[in-house]
């Protein structure tokens, strides 16, 4: 069966430091699951001479186009609307990252970031460099860090706290933060002097 468009929105309040203004911006583009698994909700339009009636619409497996049968040849690429019939769980969410809709996209690297799937690792840093969806880059970065660690990721981490948007730079510095804390935090001290011979204290 092709991929169905739309997905039901709950809140989700892990904004951080933004603004008010901010997260107003970002309630607009993000949208999450209560679990790994989310249901999608059909999005739909009138059938010509149908009296209204409405049908469902199904994205494209292989260019994201939108269709309105589930199955059977892309009406723009020609090839197979629906997905593989082996696509595993963690594929279908690396695939809904270059996902048109940009709230499919930020729930799926999202998702994928709770499950810690490291195969989705490369995926999850090409979104993350994407010029694309900010929102989009701001959640595979952080399920990027969630899975591999701030630590392996320093190099990366700070070419993009100086060059990305700003939510992805609040993101990456916030890491890179964290992370000194954590080298301090484990530094051994250096052990005070012992008093010279014949010395007294």
């Amino acid at each position: 069966m092709g991929c169905k468009i739309g997905a039901d929105k709950r809140s989700e309040t892990w904004f951080g430091a933004f603004s008010q203004y901010e997260r107003r911006c970002i309630r607009l583009h993000l949208e999450t699951g209560g679990g790994a698994r989310h249901q999608p909700r059909q999005r739909q339009r009138s059938l010509p001479g149908s009296e209204g009636r409405l049908a469902p619409m199904y994205w494209c497996f292989h260019c994201y186009a939108v269709n309105d049968h589930p199955t059977g040849p892309c009406d723009v690429c020609g090839q197979s609307v629906e997905a593989p019939a082996r696509l595993s769980y963690t594929e279908g969410l690396i695939w809904a990252l270059h996902h048109p809709d940009g709230d499919r996209a930020v729930l799926a690297a999202q998702t994928l970031g709770r499950l810690r799937a490291s195969q989705a690792v490369p995926a999850l840093r090409a979104a993350a460099e994407n010029r694309g969806d900010i929102y989009v880059r701001e959640a595979a970065l952080r399920s990027v860090i969630e899975i591999e660690g701030s630590g392996p990721l320093r190099h990366w981490l700070e070419e993009l706290s100086l060059s990305a948007p700003f939510n992805v730079r609040a993101v990456a510095r916030q890491a890179l933060l964290v992370e000194g804390r954590q080298e301090e935090s484990v530094q051994p001290r250096p052990e005070p002097a012992s008093p010279a011979p014949g010395c007294r204290r």
